[in-house]
């Protein structure tokens, strides 16, 4: 999808997509449950009020010796007039990981609705079908403002994303500090006794790999990056502080790798069952510098976005 061509939505695009609320809607009333917070008509998306964008700087590139990070996430706040009930809604698009999300606030309540993220392929099914030409909106949107568009330069990472829906993955974690932590992995003796290791050390950086069996037949080897805590009055149990990095290598080690933050870790004990090895502080910030996280806040920009209806 050239970014130097104008982009418009089809006229079988925009009936299909109030085909699916039509039905949508139906099936709410048979049921008798409110329907969901989708407008009527995707015109009901009237005009973009904020862009925020997260950029990955250890999926980047160098190009002319001058270093060009990788856009990661965007997110897209509109504004949603369906038939006179106006709110605001929030898309969340993740290129790496191929993952999106909506968030809705209509005036007339308040009432947040949605939240969370889902693979970017589920909008290939029918049921799911608006999501998808909501995004189609969007780069419309996108495409027609220069300003928050960025002279097409977020109208180009949508449409991308959108082409590619199983995300574009890692490869630069996968070829470079990923290979690395891997071979350290491997150069760890099997056979561990089983119990909390010894000599561990407060607030030092550690890798924890554990051989999984898939359901489809491939190991997949799954690896905890992350801080050890200790407590004054329980020397003898270290465990993982809050933040901590899990990363999926597939097919035992030999496939591509994904890392992801995991936030509830917490209170998980250090164990020496698995291959356990410390790692240094510049060898954990090259891992972080691959997984980022959007700042939070999302529920105060909505209810400020609402406040300017």
């Amino acid at each position: 999808m050239p970014v130097r061509e104008p982009f418009r939505m089809t006229a079988f695009q925009r009936g299909l997509y109030r085909h699916h609320i039509n039905a949508s809607r139906r099936e709410d009333h048979r049921r008798k449950r409110p329907s969901g917070p989708l407008p009527l008509n995707l015109a009901a998306i009237t005009r973009l009020l904020r862009v925020d964008e997260m950029l990955n700087e250890g999926e980047g590139m160098i190009i002319d010796r001058r270093p060009n990070p990788e856009r990661q996430l965007l997110r897209i706040v509109a504004v949603i007039d369906d038939q006179g009930r106006k709110g605001v809604m929030a898309a969340t698009v993740d290129r790496l990981y191929g993952t999106y999300g909506f968030r809705f606030r209509y005036k007339d309540d308040g009432v947040e609705y949605g939240g969370g993220e889902s693979p970017l392929t589920d909008l290939m099914f029918s049921d799911n079908q608006p999501g998808y030409l909501i995004l189609l909106r969007l780069c419309e949107l996108l495409h027609a403002d220069e300003v928050l568009g960025a002279e097409g330069v977020h109208f180009g990472m949508l449409a991308r994303t959108l082409s590619c829906p199983g995300g574009a993955g890692f490869p630069a974690f996968t070829r470079g500090i990923g290979r690395i932590l891997l071979d350290a992995y491997r150069m760890v003796g099997h056979g561990a006794s089983p119990g909390v290791p010894s000599d561990v050390v407060k607030d030092g950086w550690y890798a924890q790999g554990i051989l999984l069996d898939a359901d489809e037949g491939a190991r997949n080897l799954q690896m905890w990056v992350g801080r050890a805590e200790i407590l004054e009055w329980q020397p003898d149990r270290p465990f993982w502080q809050d933040d901590a990095v899990k990363i999926t290598f597939a097919n035992g080690g030999y496939g591509p790798a994904v890392p992801r933050y995991q936030h509830v870790i917490g209170g998980m004990f250090l164990r020496q069952d698995d291959r356990f090895f410390r790692i240094d502080e510049v060898m954990a910030q090259m891992i972080l510098k691959h997984v980022v996280r959007f700042p939070p806040g999302l529920s105060a920009i909505l209810a400020d976005c609402l406040k300017t209806l």
